[in-house]
Formats: structure tokens, sequence, C-alpha cells
């Protein structure tokens, strides 16, 4: 018997072929990270798209229950008088939020109707004020509130509130304690610098009843559903980055609550340029408030710094690190307007046409392919 014996040498790779794998594997994934970055953020982005055409809908069915008027970012009425107070009476700072009041329109009745009941006083329904039972708004998280790409927590730091990334576009200025001018040419409300379908000061009248001690118990709305300049060239509801925990200057500001009226609003243009009066077919400024905020190499820029922008629980003067922005590739932003669609606007937009499109009837001749 004979056996026949098999050699054999195993040969394995190479040190200068394992790299040469190596390397051809990391040269796809470079190649392939871009695109799947880019896949990742063109879903984030129609989810983002999605949660606000929602919005949209809310505020719709709001309006169409209430003869075609819209909610006010803020629902309550400052002060009697001629201008707007820089806050509430009796020191109450904020009114509840144009997103507390679509609520029921929001799949939320049942967490709009326990509001209600632990509100509901000698004064009414809702006469207490959110910060009086912020405790009932504990924990309280709104995922459809959250952009998908936004860089801020769902709680706010520092507090038990839900945050938002989604802001009512107020007009093209702010309330600031005086009333401010405006050109003939724009149609304004009883204050001039909140003409937006949503301002921060509510248009409406306060009530015959009403006083100065009273006048925080009278829930107000803001403008009707109006053609002006367009619905479909009227921003309603845009992306805010205020939130984000990680600003360039190391001080974060947090004046996101989803059901505070004084911290869910933004302007056009930045605060402290004013209310930009438009003249000749242009605005007074060349400037937006477009992700504008700091950067690396400017890292204390602030969309505003101490104005009176009614932010804080208090009702003290403010900064608010963000207003109009994202945290989108591609330097977008997205907006909810007037008509129910979505859209998105690059922070490049001409001045004049972005803030034109803030506002609700200022006559601006504004393209369709903006």
């Amino acid at each position: 018997m004979s056996s026949i014996v098999f050699n054999s040498k195993r040969r394995g790779f190479t040190l200068v072929e394992l790299l040469v794998v190596i390397a051809i594997i990391a040269t796809l994934i470079g190649l392939l990270l871009p695109a799947v970055q880019s896949a990742r953020e063109a879903a984030n982005r129609a989810a983002c798209s999605n949660k606000m055409k929602q919005v949209g809908l809310g505020l719709h069915q709001y309006a169409s229950a209430r003869k075609d008027s819209f909610p006010a970012a803020n629902d309550r009425w400052y002060a009697l008088g001629t201008t707007p107070a820089t806050k509430m009476p009796a020191g109450s700072a904020s009114g509840y939020s144009w997103i507390f009041q679509i609520l029921p329109y929001f799949e939320e009745s049942n967490f709009y109707d326990r509001i209600k009941s632990v509100t509901s006083g000698t004064a009414g329904q809702f006469s207490a004020l959110p910060l009086t039972v912020s405790g009932s708004f504990a924990n309280v998280q709104m995922a459809a509130l959250i952009c998908p790409s936004w860089g801020g927590d769902a709680i706010i730091s520092g507090s038990n509130w839900g945050a938002t990334c989604y802001k009512a576009m107020a007009g093209r200025g702010s309330s600031v304690g005086t009333s401010v001018g405006s050109s003939a040419a724009l149609a304004k409300g009883n204050w001039s610098s909140d003409d937006g379908y949503m301002p921060l000061v509510p248009t409406s009248s306060p009530p015959q009843s009403a006083t100065a001690a009273n006048v925080k118990n009278y829930v107000l709305r803001g403008r009707g559903l109006v053609s002006g300049d367009g619905t479909s060239k009227t921003a309603m509801v845009v992306e805010s980055k205020e939130g984000n925990p990680r600003p360039y200057n190391g001080t974060a500001t947090y004046n996101c609550a989803w059901f505070l009226g004084t911290q869910t609003w933004v302007v056009a243009g930045r605060p402290q340029d004013g209310c930009l009066a438009y003249t000749n077919n242009a605005y007074a400024n060349t400037a937006t408030g477009l992700n504008y905020g700091p950067t690396s190499a400017a890292p204390t820029v602030m969309y505003t710094t101490s104005q009176q922008l009614l932010v804080s629980p208090t009702g003290a003067a403010a900064d608010m690190i963000w207003g109009p922005s994202s945290d989108h590739a591609g330097n977008l932003v997205m907006h909810t307007f007037a008509d129910g669609s979505v859209r998105s606007i690059g922070a490049d937009i001409d001045p004049n046409i972005y803030i034109g499109l803030s506002t609700y009837s200022g006559g601006e001749n504004t393209p369709s392919d903006f």
C-alpha cells in the first residue's frame, strides 16, 4: 500500500498588495461618502418640508374656523395706548404662541383641552398666561416642530421646555417699544413694523372692556387671509437655528420654547436695522437676517443683541443668536407660504425680494422665480 503526499505551498498577500487594496477601499469610501451625505440631507430636507407643510395646513384650518384670520405670533395685547410696551401688563412676559393656537388642528386636541382647563379662571379661558402654568408644558416635546437637520435639543438646555425650530415670520422690522415709520406705499397695521400675516403685536383691537390691568386676559389674532401681494409670495413660517447649543462665541441662547409667543417669531431683516422703509421700489437696506449669526471669523455676531424682543421669560432685553436660518446644506432655509406651499430660499437671495416676501401687502414687485 502506498500513499502519495501532496506538498503545497500556501502563498498569502504581500504587504504591498494589502496596501493597494486598502487604498482602493478608502478611495471608494471617499467617493461614496459625499453621495451618502447628500442623500441623507435630501431626506432631511424632504422631512422638514413635510413637517412645515403640516404646519401650514394647521394654520389654514385654524383660519377657516375663524373667518380666515390667522393666529398672531404672540396672542396677547401688550398695553393700551399708541405704542407697544416693553413687556406684558403686570409683568407677564409672554402670551401663547401661534403654535399653541393650532394644536387642535395638529392632532393635539387633548393636550390643548388640558391646558384650557388649567388656565380658565374668573377672566375666562386662557386668562392664565403660559409662564404661570409652565409646569403643564414640562418635557412636552413636539417632534413635528423640529427639523431633522436642526442642531438643537428637543428639550431646551437649562429648562424642561420643549423646543421648536419653526417660527412665525412677523414682517420686515421689529417692535422694540415704539412705533416706527413706513412709506405710504406699505399697508400697515397698528404697528407698521409687524406687517406679516402673524405679527408679534396683534393687529386687532382689544375689547372696550379692556383696561391696562386686565388687557392680558383677551386673546387676539393676527391678520386675515387677504390677497395683498399674493399668498404664494408671502412667507408665514420659517426655520431658525436658535437653540443650537454650540455658538462660536460660547454664549448660547435658547429662545425657542414652542408654546411661548415671544420666542416663536422672527423678522426678515436684522432687528438692529429697524423697520426698513420701502421707497422708490427698494428697501432702505441691503441686508437680510437669513443665516445671519456667529461665524469662526466673527464669533460675536448675533441676529440681535439686547433688543426689547421680549424673548426672555422676564420680559427683559435679551439676545437672540439666530433669526431666519437653518442647518441645511447649501445655505438653504425652508419657508411655508400663505398658500400652504413650502419652498427653500438661499441666503444669497436679493434682500429686496426677501424682505418683500415677509410683508403681506407691501406692493413690491416680487418675481415668481425667487
